[in-house]
């Protein structure tokens, strides 16, 4: 969606990425999963005046560095 803004403006796209939020709700989600015994969880925190997305996890973490298996249950991502 934003690659003719890239291309063509010299000014930068940022995140509206809360780096704070978005760790207090990773430790929160992963807390609860290990509570209940879950598989999984997912978390969005969305500005409703503008639509910025403030907090996105989802859990377990898919780390793209680790080689897995195509059925392996890291490469879901539930919130994408």
């Amino acid at each position: 969606m934003f690659d003719g803004a890239l291309r063509e403006s010299t000014n930068p796209i940022s995140l509206s990425i809360d780096m704070k939020i978005q760790y207090a709700v990773r430790d929160g989600l992963q807390k609860s999963i290990n509570e209940f015994n879950a598989v999984g969880g997912a978390v969005v925190i969305m500005n409703i005046s503008n639509g910025e997305i403030i907090s996105l996890v989802s859990l377990p973490y898919f780390d793209p560095n680790k080689k897995l298996g195509p059925n392996d249950k890291y490469l879901f991502n539930m919130i994408t």
